[in-house]
């Protein structure tokens, strides 16, 4: 990913402890935990501002706890995706010449992890095979369901790198733009 506007940091997804090459930037890790307390920040602002509400702290904790987890977290990286045009060079069928055939793809960001492991590559693959087959009845339990889908969530047993990407990547915004929260929020 470029190089965001403060230049201590790359790789809003980070990278993974197993990607040992130093950039010069925060530790993903570092990141991911500054994320995760930013994440907190807001979401408890959130529920405890709530135009017309007023939760009790276990109410808040609750509704907290559905939106803040490895389960829900993890699921909305596998799901973020940027669909990208590009052109690929191709013969003519003479082969006296080149045309440009258009192409579409999703750049997903759980392939943005830099990592030199296996292990994760293999983690990745199999995880987005499961999110493909339950991702519609997520969908659908967080939009039309009357309880919460945890049940099809905790079927996608996701590896934790992939909530700590979203942690991180909130994390590089907050400090990108220098404690912003509104920011935050939006990306949120």
């Amino acid at each position: 990913m470029d190089k965001s506007a403060n230049s201590e940091r790359t790789e809003p997804g980070g990278s993974s402890p197993s990607h040992q090459q130093d950039f010069g930037t925060i530790s993903y890790e570092r990141m991911e935990f500054l994320g995760d307390m930013v994440m907190d920040m807001v979401v408890t602002d959130y529920l405890y501002r709530a135009k017309g509400k007023e939760y009790s702290p276990g109410h808040m904790h609750l509704r907290k706890s559905a939106v803040v987890n490895r389960h829900i977290l993890a699921y909305l990286c596998l799901k973020c995706c940027v669909k990208v045009r590009s052109y690929m060079p191709r013969p003519t069928e003479s082969g006296s010449g080149i045309w440009l055939e258009e192409e579409e793809d999703n750049i997903y960001l759980w392939k943005c992890l830099l990592h030199v492991s296996p292990c994760v590559l293999d983690d990745q693959h199999v995880t987005f095979e499961k999110f493909e087959t339950l991702s519609d009845a997520i969908a659908d339990g967080l939009e039309n369901g009357k309880i919460y889908p945890w049940t099809a969530l905790t079927q996608l047993q996701v590896p934790k790198f992939f909530s700590d990407m979203i942690e991180s990547l909130l994390g590089t915004v907050f400090l990108d733009s220098e404690g912003n929260l509104d920011r935050t929020r939006d990306v949120m």
